[in-house]
């Protein structure tokens, strides 16, 4: 899940994550926190968040591919 990768970064980085991690990266995972809380806060909209989903998975995509 996107918590065991945050839970897993935090402990290989510790403080330092906010400084390797793009600023577009940081605001791709705000937008998508944002956007899976408002979603699930009265109901379970599951087609909100998977839509929401989109971008975060490109990013980890693409990060994943320009890493390496």
């Amino acid at each position: 899940s996107l918590h065991d990768c945050e839970k897993l970064l935090l402990q290989s980085h510790g403080s330092q994550l906010k400084d390797t991690v793009a600023v577009e990266t940081q605001d791709c995972i705000r937008r998508f926190h944002a956007a899976f809380r408002t979603s699930m806060s009265d109901d379970l909209h599951t087609n909100v968040v998977l839509a929401a989903l989109t971008e975060p998975l490109k990013t980890m995509n693409d990060l994943l591919h320009t890493r390496k």
